[in-house]
């Protein structure tokens, strides 16, 4: 693991104890409640957990050993998904293995699905074409986002675990955009800061404008945190004011900061107070300015058989339409569509 060298200090350890207060649980709770409360959405350490478990000496039995057996074939599986990817453009992993990578070793860190990001569009659809000929039976989400100038694309497949009904669904998203969460208060963000540390630190960030910090937001925070060299926390601090995510961030960093222990090798409660006037200055920006120039349209299904070479948007009676290599979709910016709505689209896509 790449490590903070100037201060001399050793890699962090993640320990049984650490993980018990990251999930804010008594230092004698027993494994099999650490690891049915670490498995929660609200947490997603399940893997980690019986990893530094099994480092530690503590049985984790064949039920342990069945779940890592399905975490290792989700993992290849999105291996074979990247590989797709790439062959059809520049593509870029965010989050998942390239935090992984960072991990101590005999330390996992396993992702339910799998975020690429492909600038191209056109490389976009061509590999979502690819995917949904793979995996037939995926259910289908897309998104188009208009801003000043551009058009961006997010579309996510899921589908059943080949291995049991009863495992969490496979999925991938891809989009053509890395930072669009909160677009109508911050705007589209095309680029991420050079670096897989300081861009992790903010895609974990930007995710706050959806959920609340997760459990393994704060260890994978504390992880990246750890690989970034002190001379370049200015640097980092810079690329969050740059994709005017500095209140995020110092959210994020106040709860790696509130963990006994974490503080001691990353520093966060030091970065998050420096962090205090930007973030400051963003809330009071996005009090005052007016929205951001961003119209997003989501999918609501059609037909899913009818799918073409590429997508094409066409505008009847004032609905939007989308023809796609998964399908017809009615795009609307509400989050509810009116039976008569959906009956019209229908018809139109029927008859095109």
């Amino acid at each position: 693991m790449a490590t903070n060298d100037d201060d001399g200090e050793e890699p962090m350890d993640i320990s049984m104890d650490l993980l018990r207060r990251i999930l804010d649980l008594d230092h004698d709770t027993a494994l099999s409640a650490v690891e049915s409360r670490a498995g929660r959405c609200q947490h997603r350490l399940g893997s980690t957990v019986r990893s530094v478990a099994r480092a530690a000496g503590e049985p984790v039995g064949e039920l342990g050993d069945v779940l890592d057996k399905l975490e290792e074939l989700r993992r290849q599986t999105y291996e074979r998904i990247v590989g797709v990817c790439r062959g059809h453009g520049a593509t870029t992993v965010l989050k998942g293995s390239a935090i992984a990578a960072l991990y101590p070793p005999a330390v996992e860190r396993w992702s339910r699905d799998v975020d690429v990001w492909i600038p191209d569009p056109a490389a976009l659809w061509g590999a979502v074409g690819e995917l949904a000929a793979l995996y037939r039976h995926a259910e289908a989400r897309v998104s188009v986002i208009d801003s000043t100038g551009r058009r961006d694309w997010a579309v996510g497949l899921d589908w059943v675990s080949p291995s049991s009904a009863l495992e969490k669904p496979y999925g991938v998203e891809l989009m053509t955009v890395p930072l669009s969460s909160g677009a109508a208060a911050v705007g589209v963000r095309s680029n991420l800061p050079a670096g897989t540390v300081h861009a992790n630190l903010l895609l974990l960030a930007e995710e706050l404008f959806e959920q609340e910090v997760r459990g393994r937001d704060i260890l994978d925070a504390a992880i990246l945190l750890d690989a970034v060299p002190a001379d370049e926390m200015s640097a980092l601090h810079a690329a969050a004011d740059a994709c005017r995510l500095a209140p995020e961030l110092r959210t994020l960093l106040a709860a790696v900061a509130a963990v006994q222990g974490l503080d001691d090798h990353c520093c966060a409660a030091r970065l998050a107070t420096a962090l205090t006037p930007s973030a400051e200055r963003e809330q009071a920006r996005r009090s005052t300015a007016p929205d951001a120039t961003v119209s997003i349209r989501y999918g609501y299904p059609l037909d899913c058989s009818r799918r073409t070479a590429g997508p094409r948007l066409t505008e009847h009676e004032g609905q939007v339409l989308l023809s796609s290599p998964i399908g017809c979709f009615l795009m609307t910016s509400t989050a509810e569509v009116t039976p008569t709505a959906v009956r019209t689209a229908l018809t139109h896509c029927a008859e095109h």
